[in-house]
């Protein structure tokens, strides 16, 4: 990790000395917490350090690279320690004036919703996380944009084996995924198509007996097809809405996850915001009957108590999984300093506990947090 830490230095004082182009940015936070569990009460303490540096030249044709890395470490009261150092974005894009072109470890995300995201297929943003931080993707991404304010996306995915965004089943190794997204204007808002496919590693090794039979070796493919619009008349109103096929699958081979949102900021004092959001997923057989139902709910507020603080508020109720996730933060600014608070409070009937419902997962009862975000740019 040493080792990592000098060569990171040493490029990045490089590129800042070397390039009129390059520019800087560091965040380091100290978080420490609470937690309890089935009656067991931990704490513990963590530091986490995000270089970034980004090199542009500007011409006919816009050149920029981004490179950030990840070194974290953390320690709980019963003197467990971990040390960890990852690549966190590695890219290059070249850029004309209607289109990109980028290439590398980077973040993909498009859609409207906030809470239960149809479209979350290549990043697993969580909106509790204070931080908003999340995984890359190795992959090629391109976009061509039209003066009617129409837009193309096209990208091609490479050595992304881990689960990535809402997915069940890992991608099988050395495959290509590949997909595109088309945005178009329309009255008061804005459609969107998506379209992705992968082929899926379903080996016993990989996935559970429970899920597949262990005497399945069929070759397996993803298809989705997602829909999204959003509207501005008043309140903002969207949906998303995606169709998953997976080619041969021994049992589910269908799945339809749909959400619809809205959004309004009230007159109160210094305006309180709120968001609601429900979705829920129906998985089908070969025969289109369906066999599982999953609703969810959520709202999510937030009041501005000045320039420099604000209260927020996270509410999501999984009535099928008999879930209810409530959490509440504080945040303030001073300078390159931010400070968090946070309050998390599972609730669950009969005592359900470490299960993954959906794109959640449940590993304690009551959590509070508090970090220090120290950032610097130049």
């Amino acid at each position: 990790m040493k080792c990592l830490i000098h060569v990171l230095g040493g490029v990045l004082f490089l590129g800042t000395s070397l390039f009129a182009g390059a520019s800087f940015r560091s965040e380091m936070i100290g978080m420490s917490s609470l937690w309890r569990d089935k009656g067991r009460t931990e704490i513990n303490g963590g530091l986490l350090w995000i270089p970034e540096i980004h090199i542009s030249h500007p011409g006919f044709i816009n050149v920029d690279f981004l490179v950030s890395s990840r070194f974290s470490g953390s320690w709980d009261s019963y003197d467990k320690e971990y040390s960890d150092a990852d690549l966190y974005r590695a890219w290059m894009r070249i850029a004309g004036n209607t289109w990109d072109l980028r290439g590398g470890m980077q973040k993909i995300t498009f859609g409207p919703a906030q809470l239960f995201r149809a479209l979350m297929w290549f990043d697993e943003l969580n909106p509790t996380d204070l931080l908003r931080l999340t995984s890359g993707v190795w992959g090629l991404r391109g976009r061509v944009f039209f003066s009617n304010n129409l837009n193309v996306w096209g990208w091609t995915l490479y050595g992304n084996t881990a689960l990535k965004g809402r997915e069940f089943y890992p991608t099988q190794d050395k495959t290509l995924e590949y997909g595109g997204r088309m945005q178009f204007p329309v009255a008061l808002g804005e459609w969107g198509v998506s379209v992705h496919s992968r082929k899926l590693n379903l080996t016993p090794d990989v996935v559970p007996a429970v899920y597949i039979p262990e005497q399945y070796s069929g070759d397996s493919r993803e298809f989705r097809l997602g829909f999204d619009g959003q509207w501005d008349i008043g309140a903002g109103v969207w949906f998303e809405s995606v169709i998953y096929h997976t080619m041969n699958h021994p049992t589910l081979p269908w799945t339809h996850t749909n959400v619809i949102g809205l959004d309004y900021t009230f007159s109160l004092g210094s305006g309180l915001y709120i968001l609601g959001e429900y979705g829920f997923t129906n998985t089908f057989d070969d025969d289109l009957i369906n066999i599982l139902s999953t609703d969810m709910w959520g709202l999510m507020m937030n009041y501005p108590l000045s320039f420099f603080s604000s209260v927020s508020g996270i509410f999501m109720w999984l009535p099928d999984n008999n879930l209810i996730s409530a959490a509440a933060s504080w945040q303030y600014t001073a300078g390159n300093f931010t400070y968090y608070i946070q309050y998390l409070q599972m609730f669950t009937q009969d005592n359900l506990q470490n299960q993954n419902v959906g794109t959640f997962h449940v590993p304690y009862d009551t959590h509070i947090k508090g970090m220090l975000s120290w950032t610097v740019s130049k």
